[in-house]
């Protein structure tokens, strides 16, 4: 059995190879050049994630969430999340100069734009994840909330969550504006005995 320290930097070296195939994804998107922090992975308790966000953004207003289940072998629901400004910054970086056309009104552009880098993102990210641990992954069509953090539907959910929490925290460089988020992956029991074993086989493959 590996250490949790060795378990905890293969997922984020695991994360970081997903990531860069989302990144690619987002860069071809929006026509431009995108760099990436390394991601960091830090696995914490679901009590404490609507406290951790808060401290992290700085914020305690509305925030952006895209949701989305898995399932496979690889089962949970993914939850990536921006600060408001962050959100509206990705949605004119999608705006028809980008290249982007929105089917619907403009008071629902954000939301849109939010559902195609919630897609690519979450999409692009767990499927190489998984592709490396030799498996599969189906996903739900993915939903959007903007919502205050300490009273929505995402405060509610997660902190009922009877499971564990992976978090993946990543900052993007976009033609000169910064762009942060973070990806959640709300994971079962089950799920997440899973993956420490597959985690090890990755490992054992490696030595």
């Amino acid at each position: 059995m590996h250490l949790e320290e060795e378990r905890r930097e293969a997922i984020g070296e695991l994360v970081n190879i997903g990531f860069g195939r989302a990144v690619a994804s987002i860069a071809d998107v929006l026509h431009t050049r995108l760099e990436m922090n390394v991601p960091e992975v830090l696995s914490i308790q679901p009590r404490d994630v609507v406290d951790f966000l808060i401290q992290s953004l700085g914020q305690d207003g509305e925030v952006s969430l895209v949701q989305e289940a898995f399932y496979g072998d690889f089962l949970g629901e993914a939850v990536l999340a921006f600060p408001r400004q962050s959100s509206r910054e990705l949605a004119v970086m999608l705006s028809e100069d980008w290249g982007f056309q929105p089917d619907m009104e403009s008071d629902n552009f954000e939301k849109e734009a939010l559902l195609e880098i919630g897609n690519l993102v979450i999409g692009a990210s767990l499927g190489q994840f998984a592709e490396l641990l030799q498996t599969r992954v189906s996903f739900k069509p993915p939903q959007v909330f903007t919502e205050p953090l300490e009273s929505g539907h995402f405060q509610r959910e997660v902190t009922e969550h009877d499971g564990s929490v992976l978090m993946v925290q990543t900052h993007f460089q976009v033609a000169g504006r910064e762009i942060y988020g973070y990806l959640f992956f709300l994971l079962s029991t089950r799920c997440h005995e899973w993956l420490f074993q597959e985690i090890d086989s990755f490992l054992d493959r490696l030595d």
